[in-house]
């Protein structure tokens, strides 16, 4: 296992969180900020939406955006006039009596535009945490339950297979996934005693970075759970992504706070990068 460095390369944030390289930019959401931005190599934030129901959640079809609406639970679609429009209307999937008062969370959105977005108040009791999925055409519906606290996901390059973080644990889980985009056959992917999984990346040898959020660290684990590559922090370690040139640029979003005063709304965040040697890939 290797222990990595990283520097801070923008700050002026809240919360940053589900950040996803498309083109040439880095693209965040800032969610107790209320807005998604941009960030170039200079450090330079450039707001590019306001979501004043929390943004979380990023991904592309094509070159449009979209993005989470935490409170609302709606999936928003920006357009080339900068207006955000509601692309589907999850509201019903979700009941917002988590910790943080949210009805979706994270999102990745697949090469085909399918969306993967976690959900609160999943399962026929609405107690759990679940995945909905969001097909091109517009439909919804709940392809996962039971998840202990829906983070990170992602989807590998083949589309055969989703990976979700689990924050109320200590592991990752992965699901097949079938020809119409559902899912079966849950399973512990990785598992790291002690961390608490947040945001998600893949790379190009099948290894996951995540960020353990609480326990100030980021790991990059292979299946079954072999720590890698370490990366410890004296912040909070939320979300990271792939991106750059060559998909090198390891970005971290980082944050100095605590989970209560998360639960408040309050945080000082950062946007932090290093250079690895494995590049991305799958999506986001």
């Amino acid at each position: 296992m290797s222990e990595l460095k990283s520097t801070v390369l923008a700050s002026g944030l809240v919360m940053p969180e589900g950040p996803r390289w498309h083109g040439d930019k880095l693209y965040v959401s800032d969610i107790y900020g209320k807005r998604v931005v941009t960030c170039d190599g200079a450090g330079v934030l450039t707001t590019v939406a306001d979501v004043p129901n929390w943004p979380s959640g990023l991904g592309f079809r094509g070159d449009q955006l979209l993005v989470t609406s935490m409170l609302d639970g709606q999936l928003l679609a920006l357009s080339d006039d900068g207006s955000l429009g509601v692309l589907a209307d999850l509201s019903s999937y979700a009941d917002g009596t988590n910790y943080w008062g949210c009805l979706i969370n994270d999102m990745a959105v697949d090469g085909r535009g399918n969306a993967y977005i976690g959900s609160y108040g999943a399962g026929p009791n609405h107690d759990s945490t679940g995945i909905l999925l969001v097909r091109p055409d517009g439909t919804a519906l709940e392809v996962a339950d039971g998840i202990a606290g829906a983070n990170g996901i992602i989807v590998t390059p083949d589309y055969s297979t989703l990976i979700i973080a689990e924050l109320d644990s200590d592991h990752l889980t992965a699901f097949d996934i079938a020809e119409d985009g559902t899912l079966s056959n849950s399973r512990v992917w990785a598992r790291v005693p002690g961390a608490t999984p947040d945001g998600i990346c893949l790379d190009a040898e099948g290894a996951v970075w995540f960020g353990s959020v609480y326990t100030h660290e980021f790991f990059r684990v292979a299946e079954g759970g072999k720590v890698l590559d370490h990366i410890q922090l004296d912040k909070c370690g939320i979300a990271p992504a792939l991106g750059g040139p060559n998909r090198t640029t390891l970005f971290l979003c980082t944050a100095e706070t605590s989970k209560e005063q998360l639960a408040r709304g309050e945080a000082k965040g950062f946007i932090e990068y290093l250079e690895v040697d494995v590049p991305g890939a799958g999506w986001p």
